[in-house]
């Protein structure tokens, strides 16, 4: 059966048609500038619409120093790595990290993801340290007052010399602004351990195992002192 004209005109324009759809894809394309292989910057900002910070990224030289309320605070911090931001583009955590062997041979390594509470500094922070000093990786839990951090005080602080009027203010501001750990689950120094600490940071309650295997629950009082321990052989 021989196709009609109607047939022959209907595929004619589906032919068209197809064709003009692919050059026309074809030439979008070919203006498009090929997206680079690598990026390489020294700081990435993410912003709203409005302009509103939201997420810094950034290497060791530029790391931003600490917005708060529409308000920048000299905050030096030797680390390169990414800060969040909250509705407002005040800091509200962050992802941090380092390391590098010393002149004596001696390495350092740290890393730290955190989350602030509002206006405060970290109560959420998975960590891990390892240098001359300390060899600890976990979770920890902080608490935090509903009252704004005293940064000014705190600057001042750090800028202080050593000696006893920075140890005096040292002691006020932690009454201010009180900070205790109350939880950490990880690794201290080779020994698996939960610690539970009541309101004024002291621990009260582990659970650790050892790095031999040796297990044990410890119960504290407010100085410190094991009253009571349950051992792996009880």
């Amino acid at each position: 059966m021989r196709p009609n004209a109607q047939n022959l005109l209907l595929a004619y324009s589906v032919v068209m048609t197809t064709a003009i759809g692919v050059s026309l894809a074809v030439a979008h394309a070919k203006s498009q500038p090929a997206e680079p292989p690598v990026l390489t910057v020294q700081q990435i900002r993410i912003v709203e619409p409005d302009g509103t910070l939201r997420t810094v990224i950034s290497n060791k030289a530029r790391f931003p120093d600490l917005i708060i309320g529409g308000k920048t605070y000299r905050h030096p911090r030797d680390t390169a790595g990414t800060l969040f931001f909250d509705d407002e583009g005040s800091e509200i955590g962050g992802l941090i990290y380092g390391g590098k062997m010393g002149k004596d041979g001696t390495s350092s390594n740290s890393g730290s993801l955190t989350f602030d509470r509002y206006h405060q500094d970290q109560v959420v922070q998975l960590v891990n340290v390892d240098d001359a000093k300390d060899h600890y990786s976990g979770l920890k839990v902080v608490d935090r007052s509903a009252r704004p951090l005293d940064i000014e005080g705190w600057t001042n602080y750090k800028a202080m010399p050593e000696g006893p009027a920075k140890q005096a203010e040292g002691k006020r501001l932690a009454q201010v602004d009180p900070a205790p750990n109350r939880l950490f689950v990880g690794r201290d120094n080779g020994d698996a351990m939960l610690q539970l600490s009541d309101g004024h940071g002291s621990p009260r309650l582990k659970m650790i195992v050892k790095e031999n295997g040796e297990t044990s629950i410890q119960f504290l009082d407010a100085d410190g002192k094991v009253t009571k321990t349950i051992d792996g052989k009880s």
